[in-house]
């Protein structure tokens, strides 16, 4: 029991007038979860590269920007 964390994420916050509103919305609610829970970042089982990515979610360094089509 309790061995692996499970995060919760809603969708039904994420909203915008555009594609590009609705998808800073996302990267802010992805945020906001993984600033939430930063203690997994200092867990003992979780690897360096998991621990990276949980950063750089957390940052919104790894999200990106929009592309246009």
């Amino acid at each position: 029991m309790n061995q692996y964390p499970t995060l919760f994420l809603s969708l039904k916050d994420v909203d915008g007038t555009t594609f590009e509103n609705a998808f800073n919305m996302l990267k802010f609610v992805i945020s906001s979860l993984c600033s939430q829970n930063s203690y997994l970042e200092t867990g003992e089982n979780i690897r360096e590269n998991e621990k990276d990515i949980f950063s750089r979610l957390r940052s919104q360094v790894i999200m990106g920007t929009t592309k246009k089509c």
